[in-house]
């Protein structure tokens, strides 16, 4: 069920994090996507840490579940595939995305610090306001994201 006042909620958490400086229009699409998050459970970091040597049932639970607003640290979700899952204001560093596959994900605000993305395929993926810094990016296939913001310092090749 949805708080009712989730909305200004949401850009509380916006402001008190970010400043009132940040851009409309993202701020708004990323509440689109972490308000449709209550259509999913919300990802519990040690059943996701159980299953990080199984890719079919790590694959199943990544689209079953949101990631928005968590704690993920230190995470493998290498060799899934994942398709519009939101990870807005997540904490995602020393996560390893390596060979992955990601599509219209929703990284806003997330922190991403040192993580792996080494040979992943990242397309029509949102980073906006996200921190990037010293994550590896070498030979990551990167198409039509959006990087708005975003604090990094990254390896690539």
């Amino acid at each position: 069920m949805k708080n009712k006042n989730f909305k200004s909620t949401f850009f509380d958490d916006v402001i008190s994090r970010y400043g009132s400086h940040g851009n409309s229009r993202s701020i708004a699409s990323s509440y689109n996507n972490y308000q449709n998050r209550d259509d999913r459970r919300q990802a519990n970091a040690k059943d996701i840490k159980k299953m990080s040597n199984n890719v079919k049932a790590l694959n199943k639970a990544v689209s079953e579940l949101y990631f928005s607003d968590g704690e993920y640290a230190n995470l493998s979700f290498r060799g899934i595939t994942a398709i519009k899952v939101s990870f807005v204001f997540s904490d995602l560093r020393n996560c390893d995305f390596s060979n992955t596959i990601l599509k219209n994900c929703d990284f806003t605000f997330a922190n991403l610090k040192n993580s792996n993305f080494t040979g992943a395929t990242i397309s029509e993926c949102l980073f906006r306001h996200s921190d990037i810094r010293n994550c590896n990016f070498t030979d990551t296939d990167i198409s039509f994201c959006d990087f708005t913001g975003t604090h990094y310092d990254c390896r690539y090749s």
